[in-house]
C-alpha cells in the first residue's frame, strides 16, 4: 500500500466515523489533517490583502472557516471537501475583516480608486502625482477629495508583529509566509532587466517610455494605456511598434527578449 493511498484511507475512516458520531476528537483529527489547506490559502489572500493585514491574523480566521466547514459538510451535496472548504475559508477571511474594518464600502472604493490612478499616473508622468491631479481624473472636486483621504488616513490596524524587536522574531520560529522558495526568480533579475531598459530607453520621450512599462510591466492592453495617456488604441499601437523598430535597428533586439522573458 503506497503512502498516499494510506492518507486517504484514513481520511476516509476519520470522515465516517466523525459523520456517524460527531465527536470533538475526530473533528479535531480532521481539522489537523486540512491544516496545509488553510495554510495555502492564508498564503494567497495574504499577498492580495494590505500589508497592515498579516499573514498570522488572516490563517486564525481561516481556522474558524475550517473547523466550520468540518462541521457543516455534507458529502451528498456533491462537492469534495477541499472545494466545499475553500468557499468557507474564504468566506470566514471576509467576515473577520468586516469586523475590523473601520471604513465604510464607500471609503473603500474611493481608496482602491485613488491608488489605482495614483499608480497610473506615476508611471505616465515619472513622479509622484499632485493630490489636484488624482482628484482630476477621478472627476471629484479637491475639497471632497482631501475629505475621503483624511478618512481613509484614519483608523488603519497595525499588527503587533510589528511590534516585535528584531531579536524576538529571530528568535521566533520562523513564519511560514518567509520560507525561501528555491524555485523563486533571482530579484537581482529584475533589476538587471530595469537597468537594460533604462538604458536602451535614452532618448524615447516620456510617451514611449510609458507604453512600454505598462504594456510590458503592467500588463495592461492597448486599449487601457490609450485612456491613461489620452491617446487612441491605434495610436498606441503605432507607437509601440515604431519604438521596437527603432531599437531594433540600434540593437535593442535583446531589450524584446528581456522585457519578453
Amino acid at each position: 500500500m503506497t503512502a498516499g493511498k494510506a492518507h486517504t484511507d484514513v481520511e476516509q475512516i476519520l470522515w465516517r466515523r466523525y459523520l456517524r458520531n460527531r465527536t470533538k476528537t475526530d473533528r479535531n483529527a480532521l481539522v489537523q489533517r486540512y491544516v496545509p489547506l488553510v495554510n495555502r490559502h492564508a498564503g494567497r489572500m495574504a499577498r492580495r490583502l494590505p500589508p497592515h493585514i498579516s499573514y498570522d491574523e488572516i490563517r486564525c480566521a481561516a481556522f474558524d472557516g475550517l473547523v466550520q466547514a468540518i462541521e457543516t459538510y455534507n458529502p451528498s451535496g456533491g462537492a469534495t471537501f477541499p472545494t466545499y472548504c475553500r468557499q468557507r475559508l474564504f468566506g470566514a477571511v471576509v467576515d473577520w475583516m468586516r469586523t475590523i474594518d473601520t471604513h465604510g464600502r464607500a471609503i473603500r472604493t474611493f481608496e482602491k480608486k485613488r491608488d489605482q490612478i495614483a499608480h497610473l499616473l506615476r508611471v505616465a508622468h515619472e513622479r509622484s502625482p499632485l493630490p489636484q491631479e488624482i482628484a482630476n481624473r477621478m472627476g471629484m472636486p479637491v475639497p471632497k477629495f482631501d475629505r475621503m483621504s483624511r478618512i481613509s488616513s484614519m483608523g488603519q490596524a497595525i499588527p503587533f508583529s510589528t511590534l516585535e524587536s528584531s531579536r524576538e522574531q529571530n528568535a521566533g520560529e520562523q513564519r511560514a509566509f518567509s520560507i525561501p522558495d528555491p524555485q523563486a526568480v533571482d530579484p537581482a533579475n529584475n533589476i538587471s532587466r530595469s537597468m537594460l531598459a533604462a538604458y536602451l530607453g535614452r532618448g524615447l520621450s516620456k510617451n514611449e517610455k510609458a507604453i512600454l512599462v505598462l504594456y510590458y510591466y503592467e500588463n495592461l492592453t492597448m486599449s487601457e494605456i490609450g485612456s491613461v495617456l489620452s491617446l487612441s488604441e491605434s495610436r498606441v499601437s503605432q507607437i509601440h511598434q515604431d519604438v521596437l523598430d527603432r531599437l531594433r535597428k540600434n540593437g535593442g533586439n535583446r531589450l524584446r527578449e528581456e522585457l519578453a522573458g
